[in-house]
């Protein structure tokens, strides 16, 4: 029973690795985002060195270079060195990861040891890549289904424009019966 005891706390430690790391990628983020912008212009290979090539530099986040330059997606650059880069400047990562370390270390499921970090960090890894999955091959299916029906995606702009129209000649409505107010703040009296 005591050969199992590490096998288990170790695939509990990249368990909760990915896990952390899968969730944290699902909300909409730039790299996340960009993964999806990729595969849909330059395809899936490109995307996945891309979001390879973001992981990379997980550490070297914390370490920002202060170049401040924004980086296009739209440029000759290797995806994997765009991703490098995107994730190096990606400050929001940062108290992520600090927050969820600091857990882990104080419910003892990491501990300071080289082979913990190594487990946590490989289930990051997996994680990450998984959640950028999602959006990879996700924005890629959504992109191809609605350029093959363009008609219905026509319609729901359209409609999307239509609501926004509605609304805001609701609003406008609604202002111009409201009583006028000076700019002493005193209202006008309508008669």
């Amino acid at each position: 029973m005591g050969d199992k005891a590490p096998a288990i706390k170790f695939a509990k430690i990249f368990t909760t690795g990915l896990f952390i790391s899968f969730l944290g990628t699902l909300p909409l983020g730039t790299l996340n985002v960009a993964a999806m912008q990729i595969s849909v212009t330059d395809g899936i290979v490109p995307a996945m060195y891309f979001v390879l090539g973001a992981m990379t530099t997980f550490i070297a986040a914390s370490h920002p270079s202060g170049s401040g330059k924004n980086i296009m997606l739209s440029n000759n650059v290797h995806r994997f060195w765009l991703g490098i880069m995107m994730s190096a400047i990606n400050p929001v990562q940062i108290p992520f990861w600090f927050g969820w370390s600091t857990v882990l270390f104080t419910k003892q499921v990491l501990l300071p040891r080289a082979d913990h970090y190594n487990t946590y960090i490989a289930g990051i890894g997996i994680g990450t890549l998984i959640g950028n999955a999602i959006f990879i091959f996700g924005g890629r299916l959504i992109v191809d289904k609605l350029n093959a029906n363009q008609n219905v995606l026509n319609w729901i702009i359209g409609g999307v424009f239509a609501v926004t129209a509605v609304v805001l000649f609701i609003k406008m409505m609604k202002r111009k019966k409201e009583p006028l107010i000076k700019a002493t703040g005193r209202r006008i009296i309508e008669k």
